[in-house]
């Protein structure tokens, strides 16, 4: 039986999308799998967004996996326990519309990078990518920026402060002469 974490978006969400974390949890209950709801939880004492991350990242260390949600990559807390499960090695897992997108997404880029483009158009918005290859590759063109929230690069003007990716606010670095920081 496999340990499984649920992430995926809630704030802002009507019913905090618990109806999407229940029934994903359903589904991998159904099979056989140890589900960690975060849907499930207690309210913490502190009733703050950092005492919900607390309990869910207690959780997620118990886990041999991670279980994302479509619209995962637009959650702060989603992205951040992404994180510590891909570094900590848990597989990740995608529900069926999550993967369909990511498919999408595969096939758009792969489209750009043949064109030359870093660019890629999905679902009528643009997608920066990261360039194959070392730091140094990535940061070639003037203007590229890295976000720190999904690790995505992009080339902005001097207008946008926000990541192209996933619409943070979290660059890590400029390279106006495609310097390495």
């Amino acid at each position: 039986m496999t340990k499984i974490y649920i992430a995926g978006p809630m704030t802002g969400l009507p019913e905090f999308n618990y109806p999407a974390f229940n029934a994903a949890a359903a589904e991998l209950r159904a099979l056989g799998h140890e589900v960690f709801n975060p849907a499930e939880n207690r309210v913490p004492a502190c009733g703050s967004w950092a005492g919900y991350m607390r309990q869910a990242l207690a959780q997620l260390l118990q886990c041999e996996a991670i279980y994302l949600l479509p619209g995962w990559i637009r959650s702060k807390g989603a992205r951040l326990e992404s994180r510590v499960a891909t570094d900590l090695g848990l597989v990740r897992m995608f529900s069926p519309a999550e993967a369909e997108r990511m498919a999408r997404l595969a096939a758009a880029i792969a489209e750009a990078q043949a064109q030359g483009s870093r660019v890629a158009v999905v679902e009528g918005s643009p997608v920066f990518f990261s360039c194959e290859g070392d730091h140094e590759a990535r940061c070639k063109s003037s203007n590229t920026q890295q976000c720190d929230e999904c690790e995505g690069f992009g080339t902005v003007n001097d207008s946008q402060d926000d990541c192209p990716s996933c619409g943070g606010d979290g660059w890590i670095y400029t390279s106006d002469a495609g310097d390495a920081p």
